[in-house]
């Protein structure tokens, strides 16, 4: 047993080398896992979109969207007013997405992209939300796309960062907090469980006392 999880351990070890030394997509192949049992009861994607401040008539970019088992509450959350534009550079992931979406009737909220942000027709300044599930660590050139993503957003708008523990290329917090700042984003939350973390930011103008963060404590 013990050789075993050892074993488990070390594969678990150099997949988060080889993730940090050449970032890229999750696995296509891999699906199954982005929409498991296990995954959904510690991610619970609905009380997480609970955490983000979604509201009707929003526009919210999801970048990495996946099998869209957090765009589905996304588009829940807007009641019928504003828009989730969803991009994934996958495929088949994105066609998971798109089969969740119609089977809960909710294509008229949501707009699927096979782009990464660089291609995606997002113009400067319409972003309420952005959310960035799990794919930190996945993005090759991660400063060019933080960077578009704070000329996307719209002032005072915020920015949600969630990554997994059981993910191989999960960034850790303090390096997420390094890079959005760099792009321009400003802290303002965050909440640490053992399976997963939730981290706030804003663009501009937002006024917060940084000894006490505001949206996630």
């Amino acid at each position: 047993m013990m050789r075993l999880a050892g074993l488990i351990l070390g594969l678990y070890l150099g997949m988060r080398l080889h993730w940090f030394q050449q970032p890229r997509p999750f696995p296509r192949q891999l699906a199954a896992l982005l929409q498991g049992t296990v995954r959904l009861r510690y991610l619970d994607p609905d009380g997480l979109v609970d955490l983000f401040g979604v509201s009707p008539g929003m526009t919210v970019l999801e970048l990495g969207c996946g099998t869209g088992v957090v765009t589905q509450p996304l588009a829940e959350k807007l009641h019928g007013a504003g828009q989730i534009l969803a991009l994934d550079i996958q495929a088949a992931l994105a066609e998971h997405a798109r089969r969740r979406i119609a089977a809960a009737g909710l294509e008229d909220r949501v707009r699927f992209y096979l782009s990464d942000l660089q291609a995606a027709p997002v113009s400067p300044h319409t972003t309420d939300l952005i959310v960035l599930g799990s794919v930190l660590g996945e993005i090759p050139d991660l400063h060019a796309c933080l960077t578009r993503l704070f000329e996307v957003a719209k002032p005072d708008s915020r920015l949600v960062v969630y990554d997994e523990v059981l993910n191989p290329a999960a960034m850790p917090p303090a390096m997420a907090r390094m890079h959005l700042h760099a792009a321009g984003f400003r802290f303002g939350g965050q909440i640490r469980k053992l399976t997963h973390y939730v981290a706030m930011y804003y663009k501009d103008d937002v006024a917060f006392d940084p000894d006490q963060p505001v949206g996630l404590s």
